[in-house]
């Protein structure tokens, strides 16, 4: 667990969800625990390509990840720091992990805030954050799962000369 990786009381950096305990903080290692019997599920962040917060040389080690929400079997997690710094993180992302299995489901990029302010919002479905790299607000959430296109069919006239 990273329960000292916060500089603040344990309840940065532990939630709990289905079942399931979710720590992260300054390490930037998700560990996933039952809670029926303690044991260690799953971890995010210090596998290959798409289990990854190595940050190469913008912070020493791994993005700083916290886990910022969680719904619809996603557990949701960000990049943050408790003082941003300028200039911020390059590289830093978002990212929704299955919560049952830690696999990567997406990762957009992302730095939210400081992990003192509510950034993050989960309703219906859909999360909702601001992103500082571009200071837009984002909304992600499940589509319609198919789509159909039709065209009005046309006849093209070939001519030969």
């Amino acid at each position: 667990m990273d329960y000292y990786g916060s500089q603040a009381s344990g309840s940065l950096t532990n939630s709990f969800y289905n079942g399931m305990m979710y720590s992260s903080a300054y390490a930037g290692i998700v560990y996933a625990y039952n809670t029926t019997n303690g044991a260690l599920v799953w971890t995010y962040g210090n596998g290959g390509a798409g289990n990854s917060t190595d940050s190469g040389f913008s912070v020493p080690g791994n993005y700083p990840t916290f886990v910022s929400g969680y719904g619809s079997g996603i557990v949701y997690t960000l990049t943050s720091e408790h003082t941003i710094e300028t200039p911020i993180y390059k590289g830093a992302l978002e990212r929704a992990l299955n919560a049952t299995t830690g696999k990567e489901i997406w990762t957009l990029s992302g730095y939210t805030n400081e992990f003192s302010q509510g950034a993050f919002a989960i309703a219906d479905g859909y999360n909702t954050w601001f992103n500082g790299y571009d200071n837009q607000i984002y909304v992600v959430g499940k589509g319609t799962s198919q789509t159909t296109v039709s065209a009005p069919s046309a006849a093209i006239t070939q001519v030969t000369h």
